[in-house]
């Protein structure tokens, strides 16, 4: 495939994706995370639910041989960015209490650690306590530095 093959297929997934955001919000929608160099896939992200409020959850999540090398915090600040160009107020995220690489992706991308709902959610059977992470459009540090605040 040629560069100018590969750009008219880009510019057409992203024709598609405005068309699904202008239909609605990206509710449900999944994107694999992959290795630049081998295309191999290490990972996913997506977005788990849109408000009417325009307040953007989403998660993430890299395979055990992939972890530590950048993939989560990549996809998330790529997956903000989308997001806030979108029009999302806020996007979130949350952590497994316990699972503290997941807290460091998220401080990593600019998330700011709101608080920890104890007992908040079941995992594996098990009732465990949930950190919440949040970046707001005009606060978030990972916005271009050229883009409007």
């Amino acid at each position: 495939m040629s560069i100018e093959d590969a750009a008219a297929i880009i510019d057409e997934f992203a024709s598609s994706w405005r068309a699904l955001v202008a239909a609605e919000p990206p509710t449900g929608v999944a994107f694999a995370i992959t290795d630049a160099a081998s295309g191999g896939l290490v990972g996913c992200c997506g977005v788990d639910d849109w408000s009417n409020a325009d307040v953007a959850q989403f998660g993430y999540w890299i395979g055990p041989s992939a972890r530590g090398r950048g993939y989560a915090t990549r996809a998330v600040v790529l997956l903000t960015r989308w997001l806030f160009e979108l029009g999302a107020a806020r996007a979130f995220l949350t952590v497994e209490a316990d699972n503290e690489a997941s807290a460091a992706v998220a401080r990593r991308a600019g998330f700011v650690h709101e608080g920890t709902m104890r007992a908040h959610s079941v995992w594996q059977g098990e009732r465990i306590d949930v950190m919440w992470f949040a970046a707001l459009p005009l606060e978030w540090p990972m916005r271009e530095p050229d883009e409007p605040a």
